[in-house]
């Protein structure tokens, strides 16, 4: 079924930017397709892949066992409650985290 989309779900709340916060049912094999797709679109020249943390690992690992991009460095967002429009906490990345 390579060309199927993934099911809209119900809205399951508000976001902080005031829109509906709807959820969607996907499973595996549209996970591999959205893989695909993004793969054939990277440039062969990258050394690293920059991974966002809460729901980007596991296609950052995909992306890496198909590109043999072996070096994922990883960013833990935050965003503080209570502030307009949840801004991101300050990022820092490690010192040790180079490029060859």
């Amino acid at each position: 079924m390579a060309g199927v989309e993934p099911e809209r779900g119900d809205v399951i709340g508000i976001s902080d930017l005031g829109g509906p916060v709807e959820s969607r049912n996907i499973h595996w094999h549209d996970i591999e397709r959205m893989i695909g797709i993004l793969v054939s679109k990277i440039s062969p020249d990258y050394d690293n892949i920059l991974v966002i943390t809460r729901g980007g690992m596991v296609p950052a690992c995909l992306i890496s066992e198909r590109t043999e991009i072996r070096n994922i460095l990883c960013a833990a967002i935050v965003f503080y409650q209570g502030q307009s429009p949840s801004l991101p906490a300050r990022c820092s990345f490690s010192s040790r985290a180079t490029t060859r």
